[in-house]
């Protein structure tokens, strides 16, 4: 699910960290993300058609007039703003865009009884949601086809690019099995299911862990015999110019600790006939063959052809769900115990209970499917971009929070920029100012614990009445080459 809004639970509270103009970059970079991504995705996907899903997505909100008038303050501010297409719909209309028009048997199936929940109008009525806000533009695409077509893709560019010697940036290995059918190393190679990386840092000329602490982030040292190292569980070490982390779910880094923080994520698929407007004449629910969107239009623009729906997520994102290739897909995140064992059985019977009582026809009694996976949070619910002091190696870009698809897809686009490769656009340095690592990194930074002889040395510290020299309030044109 590709979302556009910030993940917090409402834009007042984001603004008050960022302020509005923060919120508005937040918008144009999702915004700028999610095209990025759908325009990768149609060139390169096996099968578009049926991975990438425009269908557009809503946030739903309880019944009660306090959820509703919250809903409304978000899309007062959504029109205010310009930045987002979206349109308001009443309760009806979110239970049209669920479920269609449905005939009787509305009552739940888990008893396999059967009742009558429409009010006797001939139409099924949610009971849960009051009101909704509709996003168009909003899309979803299967993430996994996609990350391997983004890997294939860069693994076909470094093959037409390898060069002799050694790669484009400087890679080496320690293994002689990176070797394209020519015996010339890949510009790319890509190594799947390799030893877990147990540390990533850069390293200074003469070998040593690099002492320039200095974290002006505008002016940077560019010294090029420094370099990044990983080093891996089973003592391979690949090195590089430059290295990316771009994960940051399954491992603690030591410049992360305490701003980057693993988190669960749950997710269950419970069976659904799909309740298919128009097409699926044989609909045991009763689908009476209207439009869901209450246009004469087939309902192809809230639903395709084969019943799959847009996205639904709730006022506060406690919820996200859609109905995928007859089944309805619903997820959520633990904010609490990421750092626990997963509870998947207790979360995902959670989630399954809560998807009944929405989707009250469907039956109880059909297994489902369930799993949970991790991902990274940040205490703002921001990605962390750049690089944590002026001679680093290692550029961060993490932080999904569960909702950031979109901004770290807009992000990765300025990789080239942010290593200094390439001058900034315009457009890049809110993105960059909004997401910048720096925010968390005062003047100085503490040396790593595994520094040698750390206790001899006169330890800088934070001076905490300087400005931060990260800062990038005052950003010049001239000086947005400079890695950020």
């Amino acid at each position: 699910m590709i979302v556009t809004l910030p993940p917090y639970l409402v834009l007042d509270d984001f603004a008050r960290h960022h302020g509005w103009d923060g919120v508005c970059a937040y918008l144009d970079m999702a915004r700028r993300g999610l095209d990025i991504e759908l325009e990768l995705a149609r060139e390169l996907l096996p099968r578009p058609i049926g991975q990438v899903k425009q269908l557009g997505s809503m946030m739903v909100c309880d019944v009660d007039d306090d959820s509703i008038c919250k809903l409304r303050v978000e899309y007062e501010h959504l029109r205010r703003l310009g930045r987002v297409r979206c349109e308001w719909r009443d309760g009806n209309d979110v239970a049209r865009v669920m479920h269609g028009r449905v005939r009787g048997g509305g009552g739940s199936r888990r008893g396999g009884g059967g009742g009558d929940d429409d009010g006797g109008d001939g139409e099924f009525r949610a009971k849960n949601f009051g009101a909704g806000i509709w996003f168009p533009d909003d899309a979803r695409i299967d993430s996994t086809a996609y990350a391997r077509a983004l890997l294939n893709a860069a693994a076909n560019i470094g093959r037409r690019r390898g060069v002799g010697g050694g790669g484009e940036d400087g890679e080496k290995f320690d293994d002689d099995d990176h070797h394209d059918d020519d015996d010339a190393p890949a510009a790319v190679t890509i190594v799947e299911n390799c030893s877990p990386m147990t540390s990533v840092a850069t390293i200074a000329a003469g070998g040593g862990f690099d002492d320039d602490i200095d974290c002006n982030l505008i002016n940077r040292r560019h010294d090029s015999t420094h370099h990044a190292e990983v080093r891996l569980a089973n003592g391979r070490i690949l090195q590089a110019r430059h290295v990316i982390v771009a994960t940051g779910g399954m491992h603690v880094d030591e410049h992360l600790a305490g701003l980057l923080t693993p988190r669960y994520s749950y997710l269950v698929a419970l069976p659904h006939r799909p309740i298919t407007p128009r097409f699926d004449h044989g609909c045991r629910y009763g689908c009476d063959g209207n439009d869901v969107t209450g246009n004469d239009d087939g309902g192809k623009s809230m639903m395709d052809m084969r019943g799959d729906s847009p996205n639904f997520f709730t006022l506060g994102f406690s919820h996200d769900w859609c109905v995928e290739s007859n089944f309805v897909r619903i997820s959520g995140e633990d904010h609490y115990s990421g750092l626990k064992r997963p509870r998947s059985a207790l979360r995902c019977h959670n989630l399954a209970t809560w998807g009944y009582d929405k989707y009250p026809y469907l039956d109880a009694n059909v297994p489902y499917l369930q799993r949970h996976g991790v991902y990274s949070e940040t205490s703002d619910y921001l990605p962390l971009v750049g690089t944590p002091y002026s001679s680093s190696r290692v550029c961060y870009m993490v932080g999904c929070n569960a909702w950031g698809q979109a901004s770290l897809s807009a992000l990765a686009s300025s990789a080239p920029a942010l290593l200094g490769y390439r001058d900034f656009h315009p457009d890049e340095i809110d993105f960059i100012r909004l997401c910048s690592i720096g925010r968390f990194v005062g003047r100085y930074v503490s040396e790593s614990a595994r520094r040698k002889d750390a206790s001899s040395r006169h330890r800088r510290t934070m001076d905490v009445d300087s400005s931060p020299s990260w800062s990038l309030g005052t950003v010049r044109p001239e000086a947005t080459r400079s890695r950020l």
